[in-house]
């Protein structure tokens, strides 16, 4: 993360980076959106749920949260443009392939 937004900031155009998140960085177990509906979430929601070491989800939750957090930090610090997608699950190909 910290050197593609350095090497991208470099560019003589201004850069975009589209950063590839998690929901769990947007949401924590039992966490409802701010929106209070109840079903959707926003660019305003947080995993602020998840707990770093008290178990492997917990810390894998709370991981994917700061990571997004530091790569929008740095998008300010070094005026790149940041799109970040969030999927809720990703299909891959099996193992009997």
């Amino acid at each position: 993360t910290i050197h593609s937004h350095q090497t991208s900031s470099a560019a003589k155009s201004k850069p975009r980076l589209i950063f590839t998140s998690s929901m769990a960085a947007v949401r924590g177990n039992g966490q409802t959106p701010l929106s209070g509906e109840g079903t959707s979430y926003t660019h305003q929601d947080w995993n602020n749920k998840s707990e770093l070491g008290l178990n492997w989800g917990q810390s894998y939750q709370w991981g994917k949260a700061q990571s997004e957090r530091r790569a929008w930090d740095l998008s300010k610090e070094l005026d790149v443009d940041l799109t970040s997608i969030c999927p809720s699950f990703v299909f891959g190909p099996s193992d009997t392939l």
